[in-house]
Formats: structure tokens, sequence, C-alpha cells
């Protein structure tokens, strides 16, 4: 669903089933924009934002979670994610949040 909104809204989108995969290509590909869940198989999201931000990927990370909880949001933005996002979300609002991010990284 995420890839389609995004790819309908015209961004080139990569997507990997699991987090030490994810934080891998985020490394290698170098992205401005990475979304992470946090429940993740094989490596959790928390960990694999710390692994990208211990690499100093200065990529822009959106969390997109079905954690609610604020001990989850506050753990994630600490590990160095910038924006957090509860499921179920609308996608007008998710892409307004990414939109706003392309924006700042285009002045």
């Amino acid at each position: 669903m995420l890839t389609r909104i995004l790819e309908s809204a015209g961004y080139a989108t990569d997507a990997f089933d699991n987090g030490a995969e994810g934080a891998r290509a985020a490394l290698a590909i170098r992205p401005d924009l990475v979304t992470m869940d946090l429940t993740l198989p094989g490596m959790d999201g928390i960990e694999a934002i710390r692994r990208i931000r211990s690499a100093g990927s200065s990529a822009h990370i959106i969390v997109i979670s079905g954690l609610h909880d604020d001990a989850d949001k506050v753990s994630a933005f600490d590990a160095g994610a910038d924006d957090y996002v509860t499921k179920p979300f609308r996608s007008r609002e998710l892409r307004a949040r990414i939109d706003a991010v392309t924006r700042r990284l285009n002045r």
C-alpha cells in the first residue's frame, strides 16, 4: 500500500521485507527519505534506525507503525527518527508529510 501511494505521487521507491535488509539498502542506496516500521522481522525498526544513523546517514526517517504508545514513539525519536505516523494512517496526510520533507530537501 505504501509503495502504491508514493509511486502514484511520483516518488521512486524501494521496498524491503526486514529491518536488516532495509538498513543495508538505506546505506547503499543513500535515499533522501526512509520510511520504517518498528515491527520488522530479523531486526526491529529501532535497531535499523540506529544502524542507519550510526553509519552517518542524514536521510529523513519517518516511522510508520501500529505501535501507538508514547514510549515507542520516544524510542523511535531517540534512535534517530524524524517523524512518526501511526497506523492506520491517511494517505493524504502521509503524502503531505513526505512532500514537506522533499520541499526542504530541494531548497
